[in-house]
């Protein structure tokens, strides 16, 4: 097990930005051809059974709503973009993160930012898990440094210990 990281976190940065952005693209586009189908959809004088017109309606407006989610995060990683070249001795938002759950022999990467909490990028032909300041294994972290342990309780109750390998 490689315990440094080895890739570019300004890199790493970047898919990161590219994947919420086609992310943004990708539901804008569906959100306006949904209120389009909307548009066309037979309305209460047309048909008396039919409810096309208001589901459409407020699943354009849902996906509307998730795109403008997506754009406000679009805006606060774009303000992250200079303290991500610094390289961090503890794990603070902008760090990459390499821990390994005790007495195992893989190992995870986390990318703590802003936003875009569990995507996941690959990069180098290894996937990296992006995690937010509300994330449990975030708060479980926070503040600690290299070689330091802590703990999570995942979904199924197990209490889980890990160790930071690395922190760039």
């Amino acid at each position: 097990m490689n315990t440094k990281i080895t890739y570019d976190k300004k890199k790493l940065y970047e898919l990161v930005v590219r994947q919420v952005s086609k992310r943004k693209d990708l539901i804008g586009g569906a959100a306006e051809r949904t209120r389009k189908d909307c548009e066309e959809a037979p309305g209460p004088m047309q048909s008396r059974y039919d409810s096309s017109r208001e589901e459409l309606g407020a699943l354009a407006d849902g996906l509307n709503l998730r795109a403008e989610d997506i754009e406000r995060g679009s805006i606060k990683l774009s303000l992250l973009r200079e303290p991500i070249n610094l390289n961090l001795d503890h794990v603070q938002i902008g760090s990459l993160v390499r821990v390994s759950e005790k007495g195992s022999n893989s190992s995870e990467d986390f990318f703590v930012l802003p936003y875009g909490g569990g995507e996941i990028v690959e990069i180098k032909g290894e996937e990296v898990i992006i995690i937010t300041e509300d994330s449990p294994i975030y708060q479980a972290m926070r503040s600690k440094q290299k070689r330091s342990c802590f703990q999570i309780r995942r979904p199924d109750s197990k209490i889980v210990n890990y160790e930071i390998l690395d922190i760039k």
